[in-house]
């Protein structure tokens, strides 16, 4: 019997943010964010520059918008 192999190459910082990203964005237009996602978005630390960086503004705007949310209105 012979052992399989699997090589996990390193995968960069930025694209494990932008997977990150894009996996967050995937949940959410799946389903509404629950108690946990919203908290765990508003723990989420603002970005700088929003004023000349679209994402980041957009960022920052869901930051703020689930600090303020609580899952039943999101559900709405």
């Amino acid at each position: 019997m012979t052992d399989s192999v699997t090589f996990h190459p390193p995968i960069a910082q930025e694209d494990r943010a932008r997977a990150e990203f894009y996996a967050l964005l995937g949940r959410l237009y799946t389903s509404a964010a629950d108690a946990p996602l919203l908290s765990a978005i508003g723990a989420s630390t603002l970005w700088p520059d929003a004023d000349t960086n679209p994402l980041a503004a957009a960022w920052n705007g869901l930051v703020l918008a689930s600090r303020a949310m609580d899952a039943e209105a999101a559900e709405q």
